[in-house]
């Protein structure tokens, strides 16, 4: 499921596994309908709280069910924040998905975070990167990106480069979750 048609038809799937275009937060599947839910890089933009959906993930999955999610979270893309032009969504942060996750019931089988960084060889090649894999999405009322902010942003990320390769790296806080319906 996801709600992007071009993310969808980007994705190289097995016959057996049908793709459906949907909002997660109104999935269209009746309760206890699965033995496995997984999600990768998807949950950072719920704009409903994540308790109620959680919740609504566990109502769909069978008794002993697996939840399987990894998303950005607190401490990522640091290297935008610091340059003091972008306005983004705040990323949750693990711990706060741990006890909520418990709080719905879930019951944790394994849980780490990693952090990684990914390499880019202009600040522009790095807006471009994020924008391909949708996170140009804003919710609520941003302020447009102007020609302004992108040299600014260009020039930060010059100061900002390593020194002998002289790359822009953006960072990434992966927490990695398996949790069981009890």
């Amino acid at each position: 499921v996801d709600l992007s048609l071009e993310m969808l038809q980007q994705w190289q799937r097995p016959k057996n596994i049908l793709a459906l275009q949907a909002d997660f937060e109104k999935l269209p599947f009746k309760e206890e309908s699965f033995d496995l839910i997984i999600s990768s890089f998807s949950l950072q933009w719920l704009e409903e709280n994540l308790s109620l959906n959680f919740s609504r993930f566990f109502s769909l999955l069978k008794p002993g069910g697996i939840f399987a999610f990894c998303l950005p979270a607190h401490g990522s893309l640091e290297e935008l924040r610091a340059a003091k032009i972008f306005d983004f969504n705040q990323l949750p942060n693990s711990r706060e998905l741990r006890t909520t996750l418990e709080k719905c019931r879930f019951e944790e089988r394994f849980f780490t975070e990693l952090t990684f960084k990914q390499d880019f060889s202009s600040g522009l090649e790095a807006l471009k990167s994020l924008k391909k894999i949708g996170a140009n999405h804003l919710q609520g009322s941003r302020k447009p990106l102007t020609k302004k902010h992108l040299k600014e942003f260009e020039s930060f990320c010059l100061k900002n480069s390593d020194s002998l390769t002289k790359n822009f790296a953006l960072s990434w806080v992966v927490p990695f979750f398996i949790f069981t319906k009890k």
